[in-house]
């Protein structure tokens, strides 16, 4: 993939250049035994039951990566402020930026940063939309470990072959509002593979509330480095 430097308004989906395509995309049991098989070869584990996968098989993880945290947050004002304060941060230490974000999202952190005098036109701001990203990885509605290491980690390896990245990622969000709670594990745990090999920052945002919420979300917090306040 090509390096693009970014600003407001402008973005596209991680395979809008991919010609790699999984091996088997069919439904059934077969694929998702061959899917599970995978899985245990790399070291990954899902204890969740999940619409997509209809199953509660438990696996291993793998050992959570240095740098990835999570933040859960109630409003947009909250997630739009944390990712704001992280960005400019990186910034400051002359890192690029990859921002895979809702439109709404990327709206008020893009604002935000410019409030804060930010020349994303000027830097290496790289915005991409969370839910055509997210339907780029998807195999019969679960992340396939091939697309997400073919598309996101081949664009992550690059630019971190040219400098120190920051990456805020909501993918998982858009999987956990919809209740598969055991797809975005399976994410988090394909962020978690990448960066045992990649060095970059990573925060994750979560939308929480509620009961079930509340009962998922250390377990949530177990995949990641640390927490944000």
């Amino acid at each position: 993939m090509e390096k693009h430097v970014r600003g407001a308004g402008d973005r596209r989906s991680f395979c809008s250049r991919l010609a790699f395509r999984p091996r088997s995309s069919g439904g059934g049991d077969g694929w998702l035994d061959e899917v599970l098989a995978e899985d245990r070869g790399a070291g990954m584990a899902f204890d969740f039951a999940s619409p997509a996968w209809g199953t509660g098989e438990t696996l291993e993880m793998p050992a959570v990566a240095d740098r990835h945290a999570v933040h859960f947050y109630s409003t947009d004002e909250g997630v739009v402020a944390a990712v704001a304060d992280t960005f400019e941060a990186a910034i400051a230490g002359g890192e690029s930026t990859l921002l895979v974000a809702t439109a709404e999202h990327r709206a008020g952190i893009e604002a935000e940063l410019r409030r804060r005098g930010a020349r994303l036109e000027q830097l290496q701001y790289h915005p991409f939309d969370a839910a055509e990203t997210l339907e780029s990885l998807l195999v019969n509605g679960v992340p396939d470990r091939r697309l997400f290491h073919a598309v996101v980690g081949t664009l992550v390896m690059k630019l971190v072959s040219e400098g120190p990245l920051s990456i805020y990622g909501e993918m998982v969000n858009l999987l956990w509002q919809r209740g598969d709670v055991m797809a975005a594990m399976r994410l988090e745990g394909l962020w978690n593979e990448l960066g045992a090999g990649v060095d970059f920052s990573l925060l994750c945002g979560y939308r929480a509330g509620g009961e079930r919420d509340a009962s998922l979300s250390e377990r949530v917090s177990e995949l990641h480095s640390h927490e944000l306040p």
